[in-house]
């Protein structure tokens, strides 16, 4: 069933090919492209469109172009680099056989596969609204040598097959449905079908050994990686708002260190942030109602980043912490109910307005104005708390990197995502 469902794919894109429409050249200039739509899913700047995250029928970002003739302007110019790489370094002769797609030819191509094979085109042909193709940054790429295989997982074997897997990613490209990964994806292994997603993130997903887009952006989680939804607030602290913003993560929230400090600066749950470097191990001392720094809010971020997911030792006043870390931008970022019996708050939530509320040993007796409480007296947590600390532990893992400045932070360097990244305390 599979070869009957590959050879009709080969034979209905063949007929691309006998119309002259395979993309060659400089791609034509585009129309102004139509916007995104607003349940479009783009996570670091990156489109994610699949099964779980359709485009829609009205999203065209090459309006009036004619179906798989060309790509997006920065993939078509990237793709045209990586051509002329490889025709240099491997004699290869590629070219893309199918590109964009408009909706409607999508809706015509997955209609002919079903009546050809029924059901099982859902394995390797997406329904219209969920084609990647749609977006203008997908590619089915071979090699004008060998065109009878192109749309073939023997595709694998030939020399421009096993070349693009090793160097696609060195031009933005990345291979979107591997080997074993169809449980992810959702599709059977295509070894010529290939994405644009910028150099930077081709080439750290590559060294990162992360093998599908949806486990880089966090959507699967496979990889140690997750899916942040950027939050601008409501966050109360003893019942006043502030500027705190940070990641929802898994119906979690967290946020900066160094932007919680800030916040609570001034009340029982006051604390200072330091970074042993020595041990990789974030420091915190309680120092209620001590004054901190004047600060600017945080600023403003792209709605979904994804988050590296790991753990890292956070010590109070001396006793160790194993929580739950998510790195962003080599940046760290702590689950706030994590932190609150170390630190002595209990965290809410109100859900009308949504509101996360953060209150402070003694905040009763603030908002009165009577004498603050001896310091000493304010270090244990209050009741109540929906808090599960981590258990504490001796000392860090030497491999969990982290990288902090004593003062301010200072970014760290970062050969790999494939383990947890350098960072700096937030």
């Amino acid at each position: 069933m599979k070869g009957a469902a590959l050879k009709a794919l080969s034979l209905g894109l063949g007929l691309v090919l006998a119309a002259g429409l395979a993309l060659e050249g400089p791609a034509v200039a585009p129309a102004a492209a139509a916007e995104l739509p607003a349940n479009a899913l783009v996570v670091d700047g990156i489109l994610l469109i699949n099964r779980d995250y359709p485009i829609g029928a009205d999203y065209d970002p090459i309006p009036g172009a004619p179906d798989n003739k060309q790509l997006l302007p920065e993939a078509q110019a990237a793709f045209q680099d990586m051509q002329e790489a490889g025709r240099i370094e491997a004699g290869l002769q590629l070219f893309v056989l199918s590109g964009y797609r408009s909706y409607a030819y999508q809706d015509w191509l997955y209609k002919g596969y079903r009546a050809n094979v029924g059901d099982y085109a859902d394995t390797f042909s997406a329904k219209p609204g969920m084609s990647e193709h749609q977006s203008g940054l997908a590619a089915d790429i071979g090699d004008r040598r060998y065109p009878g295989i192109t749309l073939e997982v023997a595709f694998e074997n030939t020399e421009a097959g096993q070349w693009l897997a090793n160097n696609a990613h060195r031009f933005g490209f990345i291979l979107r449905f591997p080997k074993g990964q169809e449980a992810v994806t959702g599709y059977q292994y295509e070894p010529w079908h290939f994405r644009y997603i910028g150099k930077e993130a081709a080439g750290r997903m590559k060294a990162a050994g992360v093998p599908t887009l949806e486990a880089w952006l966090g959507t699967d989680t496979g990889a140690g990686r997750a899916l942040a939804s950027h939050q601008l607030g409501n966050v109360h602290v003893n019942r006043l708002p502030v500027p705190l913003r940070g990641y929802l993560i898994k119906d979690n929230h967290y946020y900066k260190l160094r932007d919680l400090a800030q916040v609570l600066a001034g009340t029982g749950a006051a604390f200072s942030v330091d970074y042993d470097a020595a041990h990789n191990e974030i420091i915190l001392k309680r120092t209620p109602y001590a004054k901190g720094k004047a600060g600017e809010a945080p600023s403003a971020s792209l709605p979904y980043r994804s988050a590296l997911m790991n753990t890292i030792t956070v010590r109070v006043d001396g006793e160790a912490y194993r929580l739950d870390r998510a790195v962003i931008d080599d940046l760290s970022y702590i689950k706030l109910r994590d932190l609150a019996k170390p630190l002595g708050f209990t965290v809410d939530w109100q859900v009308e307005p949504p509101t996360v509320l953060i209150t402070t040993p003694a905040a009763e007796d603030e908002a009165k104005g009577q004498e603050k409480p001896d310091p000493a007296q304010t270090a244990s947590p209050a009741e109540g708390s929906e808090t599960t600390p981590a258990t504490p532990t001796p000392a860090a893992d030497p491999g969990d990197p982290a990288a902090a400045a004593p003062e301010e932070g200072v970014q760290a360097s970062n050969p790999t995502d494939s383990h947890p990244a350098p960072s700096r305390v937030g």
